[in-house]
């Protein structure tokens, strides 16, 4: 019995913590198999002679927009959050070591526990205003992120329906 030599094309795939079960998910529905995993990649091989190659590497490349698209609006769930609860928080210590100086440096106790205070008002709001603005965020991104997702599967289906 003649034995049939198969060839491979091989491609790493950089991933993170978050991402890495679905770049698997989504690369094995293109005809790729895992062949190693590492720190930060995952490697596959896919036989060359599968079907349809050229339109697989279309919907590969629409879903790594996908997952790239996914990994930012993950980000932006909380960029704006942490900016703007960093305003508070440095701006109050700012105020806060302003008056702190006035009463140490100067004498100035009054004008300097005044300006503590105010500080410590303004540093105070900066976790909440940080949590607030991120459920605001994430519930836009959530909305966007399964779309995101909807249009994987789609693809990820019509992949499949490809190699048949």
């Amino acid at each position: 019995m003649e034995k049939l030599s198969m060839t491979y094309d091989y491609l790493t795939v950089q991933v993170t913590h978050s991402t890495k079960e679905l770049v698997q998910d989504v690369y094995e529905n293109l005809g790729w198999e895992v062949s190693s995993k590492g720190i930060g990649t995952i490697n596959f091989k896919r036989n060359r002679k599968i079907n349809n190659k050229k339109e697989l590497k279309e919907i590969e490349d629409e879903i790594k927009t996908s997952i790239d698209n996914i990994c930012q609006l993950e980000k932006a769930k909380t960029n704006k959050g942490i900016i703007i609860s960093l305003c508070f928080g440095i701006i109050g210590t700012i105020i806060f070591g302003a008056g702190l100086s006035l009463a140490l440096e100067f004498s100035l106790y009054i004008m300097g526990i005044i300006l503590g205070v105010v500080g410590i008002v303004i540093a105070l709001p900066a976790y909440p205003i940080y949590a607030n603005i991120c459920k605001k965020q994430t519930n836009k991104a959530l909305i966007l992120i399964d779309e995101e997702f909807d249009k994987i599967t789609e693809l990820c289906d019509k992949a499949v329906q490809l190699q048949k």
